[in-house]
């Protein structure tokens, strides 16, 4: 074990052996053995077969390679082999760390190299010798696709793994606080940091989302979002602990997701906008028994779209949630009344929330302010030893600011002014890191990076460039390309998105985000709003 998992590991108290996710599994595997644990391409898994598999996995990885609090990096689309590898991490006490596959060069080699990863995994051959270009500090690489033949040295097929003997997983030196997983985010000051979710964080939401929705073995979860990102993976550990079947899907596809709703095979899944729009337009288009077996949808979106699910007769549970809370906090159903933006329900159990002023004081019914969350839910550390952000008294402090009512329903409002945060399709975008990217290019004396509202994907990352001397006949074309070059191209504004202000333009006294924002936030809307049209057509 390196010496920055020995540190994390010693401080979670890993020495005092807890209940774990691991647990968690395997107490659902031996309830629900011969039931489906896991669907993917055109094959199902049985419980019995999913834990048969994982332990095998479990086995091979600690007799091979790894210890408790290694880490285990991985940039794969989704699929049953991803899943089982979170699973076997957990048993033997390692800690992965989910790659988006969209991220640019530099911010995985930044990774890379802060995370010290034991083993490298990939589910393509590119993507393996990707990293390990970046990366050659591994002991070994093991390659999770399909008919995919491991090539160079150390370089291991994930199948070969799960033939093998088995031992008994747990060693009793897995602490209920080690971390599970890494998921980078919190790019404040424009350097994501790894928020380490923890075995008390996860097991936590497996009561706190699941109990609300009713989530057990009658259910399937389809998993349209990528298991790099914190609510794909956590309603992932929510199903399988539950005793709900996983529908994978390889990557978001409308049409795979509305047939797999119509066959029967997803009660349940968690969307972005516009996800859920376009899978209701996808089983339009193919006359499709929709809504299937479909019986509840969670997500922030359009009216509309919510109430195209409503009269089909499908639940629609707002949420408010982050990385930093392990998943949701808050949830509620969406009733039969008038639809209202933004609403994400009350306090989940074992959560305590509280709307306060900029003192730290709780606000009037009906005014805003920013959420506190206490839960067992809530991640106490970046990695490898940073702090969240959180009080004395354990409260986190979300950097959302809500609007709370009487009885305790809350209303998404925005971000306090500490916490710029864009968010396009669900996605997580700080404008530190962007302005930092486009800023790299010798033609940029500075950068303002805001988002806009877009009717499509709810928010729009916008930028306002100042040329430096050197900018000669760049445009905002080139300057999108290059920050594409930095950073996960997701994270970029687009070139219609960029304005370049050159010497003697219209700039504020004082500029900053805030005033660019304001001088041309609504020029840059209705560029959004014009795309959104040209797209729906």
């Amino acid at each position: 074990m390196s010496e920055q998992g020995r540190r994390m590991d010693e401080s979670s108290g890993a020495s005092s052996c807890g209940f774990t996710l691991f647990d968690a599994f395997e107490r659902s595997a031996a309830l629900h053995a011969q039931r489906p644990a896991v669907r993917c391409g055109s094959n199902t898994w049985s419980f019995q077969q999913l834990h048969s598999r994982v332990s095998a996995v479990c086995t091979a990885l600690r007799e091979r390679w790894l210890r408790p609090g290694d880490r285990v990096v991985v940039r794969s689309d989704n699929c049953h082999r991803y899943m089982e590898l979170y699973l076997a991490c957990a048993g033997l006490g390692a800690i992965v760390v989910p790659l988006d596959v969209r991220l640019a060069e530099e911010e995985v080699r930044a990774i890379l190299a802060e995370t010290a990863p034991t083993l490298l995994v990939a589910d393509q051959v590119e993507r393996l010798e990707w990293m390990h270009r970046l990366y050659s500090g591994a002991e070994a690489s093991v390659l999770l696709g399909d008919g995919s033949t491991p090539s160079g040295e150390g370089v291991v097929a994930y199948e070969s793994l799960t033939s093998g003997p088995t031992r008994p997983v747990r060693d009793g030196v897995i602490g209920a606080d080690a971390p599970v997983a890494l998921f980078y985010t919190a790019a404040v000051a424009g350097r994501p940091r790894g928020a380490a979710l923890t075995h008390r964080n996860l097991i936590t939401q497996v009561t706190t989302t699941g109990e609300p929705l009713d989530i057990g073995e009658q259910d399937a979860h389809g998993v349209f979002l990528p298991l790099s990102h914190t609510f794909g993976a956590y309603l992932m550990f929510v199903a399988v602990c539950r005793g709900a079947a996983n529908t994978m899907l390889t990557s978001f596809d409308p049409n795979e997701a509305a047939r797999r709703i119509a066959a029967g095979e997803v009660s349940f899944f968690a969307e972005f906008a516009p996800m859920a729009a376009r899978i209701a337009d996808a089983a339009d288009a193919a006359k499709s028994a929709f809504p299937g077996g479909l019986r509840l949808v969670m997500g922030l979106d359009a009216p509309v779209t919510i109430a195209r699910y409503r009269d089909a007769g499908v639940q629609w549970w707002g949420f408010y949630g982050q990385t930093e809370t392990a998943g949701l906090v808050a949830m509620g159903r969406v009733g039969d009344g008038p639809i209202e933006s933004n609403y994400v329900g009350r306090p989940l159990p074992l959560v305590r929330m509280s709307v306060r002023d900029s003192k730290g004081s709780p606000v009037e019914p009906g005014e805003p302010g920013e959420a506190w969350v206490r839960s067992d839910a809530v991640v106490q550390r970046y990695w490898p030893d940073e702090p969240t952000r959180l009080t004395q008294d354990g409260w986190l402090r979300t950097g959302d600011v809500l609007r709370v009512g009487a009885d305790q329903n809350m209303w998404f409002i925005g971000r306090t002014s500490d916490k710029d945060l864009i968010k396009p399709g669900g996605l997580n975008v700080y404008p530190a890191e962007v302005e930092l990217a486009l800023q790299a290019h010798p033609a940029v004396s500075r950068a303002f990076v805001f988002g806009v509202p877009d009717p499509a994907w709810r928010e729009r990352v916008c930028a306002v460039v100042l040329p430096s001397a050197e900018f000669g006949g760049t445009d905002a074309a080139a300057l999108a390309a290059f920050c594409a070059t930095k950073i996960a191209g997701f994270k970029c504004p687009r070139a219609d998105s960029i304005v370049i202000v050159a010497d003697g333009g219209d700039l504020p006294e004082a500029p900053s985000r805030e005033a660019m924002r304001r001088r041309y936030g609504a020029r840059l809307e209705t560029v959004a709003k014009g795309a959104a049209d040209e797209a729906a057509k």
